[in-house]
This record gives structure tokens, sequence and C-alpha cells, in this order.
């Protein structure tokens, strides 16, 4: 009785791990065919990059570059107008300093100003024009308005001063200097043109061209305009 109860045992036994090998292998079987049809697998999150967006309004038009403001016309130039050299024969013409102004040995060696412009002919002259109306109109050039035909003449003026430390020291020279003479008759401005290569002389004649007052120059319209006018000063 004994040895048949523990047979039974085994039977039992066996019966039990058959069983669960059973369960296993299909298991098994059931896992590798999940695995092989990539049940399992799992997707690999991207890599998250940063993204520049650009956005265009698309309904606004494209704006065109503004166009540039059209230039100004330049100014009338006087410096523009040529100067008619001073002729060799014409006679030197010097202004009596005033009665109160020291004499000095500085003198004016310079030829009469001279206006600013080629000496030639304007190219139009005024002319009457007269309609088929009532009224009469008058033709006016307005590049010959602003050129000068009759030269500027010296009023007043003081002549230059003779630095004394350079008058002592026998130092001489001459100045070239331009005179902007404005439609007033005064002097809007002075250059030196030819420097004596003294300061001292160059400012003694800049100096002096300051206290000119003209009677200003005349367009071919007898009109008061501006213009520039060359003058030299010799000391010696």
């Amino acid at each position: 009785m004994l040895v048949r109860g523990g047979d039974d045992l085994d039977v039992t036994v066996k019966e039990k791990y058959l069983s669960w090998g059973a369960s296993f292998g299909i298991h098994f079987c059931i896992i590798a065919v999940a695995a092989a049809m990539g049940l399992f697998s799992m997707a690999a999150e991207p890599e998250k990059r940063p993204i520049d967006v650009v956005i265009y309004d698309a309904s606004a038009p494209e704006s065109a570059p503004e166009p540039a403001a059209e230039a100004a016309p330049p100014m009338p130039n006087i410096d523009d107008i040529p100067l008619e050299p001073p002729k060799k024969e014409q006679t030197e013409q010097q202004q009596e300093p005033p009665k109160d102004m020291p004499k000095t040995n500085a003198t004016n060696t310079s030829a009469a100003p001279t206006s600013q412009g080629t000496g030639e002919k304007p190219s139009a002259a005024p002319s009457a024009n007269t309609g088929t109306g009532s009224g009469e109109g008058t033709g006016r050039d307005a590049a010959a308005a602003q050129r000068p035909r009759t030269p500027p003449k010296l009023i007043s003026g003081a002549a230059p001063v003779y630095p004394k430390e350079l008058e002592r020291k026998g130092i001489t020279g001459s100045v070239g200097i331009a005179i902007v003479v404005g439609a007033n008759g005064s002097v809007q401005s002075v250059d030196v043109t030819s420097s004596s290569g003294h300061a001292e002389l160059d400012q003694a004649a800049i100096t002096a061209a300051y206290t000119y007052y003209f009677e200003p120059a005349r367009n071919i319209y007898d009109e008061p305009v501006a213009c520039r006018v060359n003058r030299a000063f010799s000391f010696s």
C-alpha cells in the first residue's frame, strides 16, 4: 500500500510539471510571435530641435523704396561768374583816404574794381511783347538778372595800416584779395587770393577791405546785384 501511494504521487508531480511546461511553452510561443510582429518595439522619441519661423503678411503689399527727395536747385553763386582780368593799359585808380585817417606807406596798386562777369553782352535784352489781349508783358532773363553789367564803385574805405614791426624791419609784400560786395553795397566777405607770405600783412589788407562801402553793381535791368571784385595792396 505504501509503494502504490508513492507511485500515485510521482504521477501527480509529473503531470503538474508537464502542465507547467506546456503553459510556459505556449506563453513563450505567444511572446515570440508578438515580438516578431514588433508589438513590443517602442518608437524612439525624435530629438526636439528649435525651429525658426518667419511669418510674412501676404496681404500687405510690398513697400517700395521711397523716392529720393529732389535736390533743391543750387543758390546762385557769384563765384561761378568769371571775373574780367584787369587790363594792363588801364590806369591805376587810388581812393583818397578820409581826412582823419593817419597817413601810411601802404598804397593801393590795384586796378578799378572789376565786376563778376566776362564782359560779354547779355544773351537776352529786355523786350516788350504785346499780346492779343489788353495787357502788355515784359520779357525777363533770370540769368542776366543775376549778372552784373555795371561794376560797383568804391564810395568810402580806409587804407590798410602797415604793421609797425614789419615796417621797422623793412619787410615788404603784396596782398591780393577778393571782396564780395552785396546788393546793398556792403562787404559780405573777403578772401586772400594772393598771400604776401606774412600773416600780418594779409590781415592788414583784410581789415581794410571790411571798411569799404560801395555803390552796388547793377544788372541789365538797372537793379542792384551782388558781385565780386579783386583788389591788391602793396606794402613797401
